[in-house]
């Protein structure tokens, strides 16, 4: 009877343990299939994540952008708004200039013809020849530019146009009382184009305008730069530079291009300007202006170092260097003032 209910017992162990073993088997299946479950699902969450993260980078760029096209916009305003205030200013000193030039005698005035096209375009001057100043005659007219494509026509009103004595040599000057005689209202000059190849144009005083990139923008586009012989400060050569991207000549009178003389210089290769002022012993400034760049889509010329002339110990004369930025000078390097 004992060996019986052992028998009994061991079986029924036997069929526990075969149905644990069973169930425990589809426990770990069913678990494994669970772990498919989460692991699909978090797979999907990750891509999901991955796809957000994308919509948010991408959206950035797009409110970047919009940002930057809102801020472009209203510089299209303004520039609009600029335009159409230069131009109302140089209709005004055009009609100006014809004013004054009608005023006086008009048998003082000489019509002058270029033979040789400048820049695709036939020049002609109207000029009151007034004053001698060094090696030129100076004085105010209109200079008109006549283009083949007829809407590129325009005519500049200069104060102050400079013409090489040597090159206007029916032009009489009575060297002790100034006054200009003329041998003839009318005459065809040359143009020497070679005059304009210099590496800083700012030292261009053969020509009483030129065309030269300037402000760096597309070296295919040139500005018109007038040159303004002994305007600028003691005595220097200053200059006008004219935007001829516009319907009408705009002219640039923000820095640095307002205060261009012919102390200043212009480095192509490194994209920069740099204005001098002598302000005294020991005081004299560079300002040298550069491109810094803003964001991705746009930089812009601005002031980047100021170049001070001052005094250190003994009364001994340095050129420190300052970076701009920020509202603030920081110092960068110091050299011996020569």
């Amino acid at each position: 009877m004992k060996y019986l209910l052992s028998i009994s017992l061991v079986l029924n162990l036997s069929l526990l343990m075969g149905q644990s073993k069973k169930e425990l088997r589809q426990s770990i299946s069913d678990l494994n299939m669970q772990k498919t479950v989460l692991e699909s699902q978090i797979n999907k969450k990750d891509s999901l994540i991955s796809n957000i993260s994308l919509k948010l980078k991408t959206t950035e760029e797009q409110l970047a952008k919009a940002e930057l096209d809102v801020h472009n916009l209203g510089e299209s305003f303004s520039e609009a708004t600029l335009e159409n205030m230069n131009l109302t200013s140089e209709l005004k000193e055009l009609n100006k200039t014809i004013e004054k030039l009608k005023s006086g005698n008009t048998s003082k005035l000489v019509h002058l013809d270029y033979n040789n096209p400048i820049n695709g375009f036939n020049v002609s001057i109207i000029w009151r020849p007034e004053i001698k100043f060094g090696e030129h005659l100076q004085g105010p007219g209109i200079i008109s530019f006549e283009h083949p494509d007829k809407e590129k026509n325009f005519s500049i009103a200069h104060q102050y146009i400079s013409i090489l004595e040597k090159d206007v040599p029916f032009i009489k000057v009575d060297e002790s009382s100034g006054v200009v005689q003329l041998l003839e209202n009318k005459a065809t000059l040359s143009y020497d184009k070679s005059s304009t190849s210099k590496s800083n144009p700012f030292l261009i005083d053969e020509v009483p305008f030129f065309f030269k990139n300037i402000d760096f923008s597309n070296f295919n586009d040139e500005e018109l730069v007038l040159l303004e012989v002994g305007k600028g400060t003691r005595s220097r050569n200053s200059f006008k530079v004219f935007d001829l991207e516009y319907q009408h000549p705009k002219e640039l009178k923000h820095s640095p291009f307002n205060e261009l003389q012919s102390s200043s210089e212009i480095n192509y290769s490194k994209r920069t300007i740099s204005n001098y002022f002598d302000i005294g012993y020991c005081a004299n400034v560079y300002e040298v202006y550069g491109f810094e760049k803003v964001s991705e889509y746009s930089e812009f010329l601005q002031l980047r170092f100021i170049i001070k002339e001052e005094r250190g110990n003994y009364g001994r004369c340095y050129w420190n260097t300052y970076k701009v930025g920020d509202r603030k000078l920081t110092f960068v390097r110091k050299s011996v003032s020569n």
